[in-house]
């Protein structure tokens, strides 16, 4: 004839049992739906609990209102499903505060996740939209370059100091709108430098280059004078100059 065993158990909602109750490798159950349990008294006095995981989307801790024993067991685990998280947490008791499992520092207040941390990943593919459709670039003056130990190449940053954007290019860091090499457009004869509403200031350049389907030049500064050249018959033509005289 079998015998029917039954554990130490309690149906009311976050009630957890006082350790001092339990006899040593005594277990107790939580049978509520809300936060069930099963628990045992470890040798240093305090209690532990087994499982499950505590699911809510509350934003209460496990315990957090206690009918019995108060406090959480370390290693306890708690999947944290507040409206605020994009999505639920895992999070694990340390025996002083709730962490997330996943190492993140995690704002409960709006979700936000925070790493103090490198992290390496194939890809980082950005899907905000309207007043979330931007990335921010770690910023600061141009005296924060010396301190970055061991750049690479690719690296980029935000200098408050040049109020421009800084990459890496293997050797020294140098500015966006300073580029080390050609200037040249998708497609032949399209785009402009600049609008009539939108100008360069000046333009510093060796000779001029100028092509259109008619003609060919090119402008030659010489020592006191310019020629052109048609680069088309191979002419050249100085330019009549006189001097102005103020």
């Amino acid at each position: 004839m079998s015998t029917n065993i039954q554990l130490l158990r309690s149906a009311i909602a976050n009630k957890r049992p006082a350790p001092a109750t339990l006899l040593d490798g005594q277990a107790a159950i939580n049978l509520n739906p809300v936060e069930p349990g099963l628990f045992f008294k470890l040798s240093s006095g305090s209690l532990t609990k087994i499982g499950p995981v505590c699911v809510n989307s509350s934003g209460s801790a496990p315990n957090a209102t206690p009918s019995g024993s108060s406090g959480n067991a370390v290693g306890e685990t708690w999947l944290d499903g507040r409206t605020t998280l994009a999505s639920p947490v895992l999070k694990v008791y340390n025996g002083s505060i709730w962490l997330a499992s996943s190492g993140f520092t995690v704002d409960n207040s709006n979700g936000n996740f925070s790493l103090s941390k490198q992290i390496t990943a194939r890809n980082f593919i950005a899907t905000g939209v309207g007043q979330y459709s931007y990335n921010q670039l770690p910023s600061g003056p141009t005296t924060d370059e010396a301190l970055i130990v061991s750049p690479q190449a690719g690296y980029i940053r935000y200098d408050t100091t040049l109020n421009d954007i800084r990459l890496y290019n293997g050797t020294t860091w140098e500015s966006s709108g300073e580029l080390q090499g050609n200037i040249i457009p998708s497609v032949d004869n399209t785009f402009n430098l600049g609008s009539p509403a939108k100008r360069w200031a000046n333009v510093y350049t060796g000779d001029l280059h100028l092509e259109n389907d008619r003609g060919s030049w090119t402008m030659i500064e010489e020592e006191s004078y310019l020629s052109l050249r048609n680069n088309r018959t191979g002419k050249t033509y100085k330019l009549q100059m006189e001097e102005v005289t103020e």
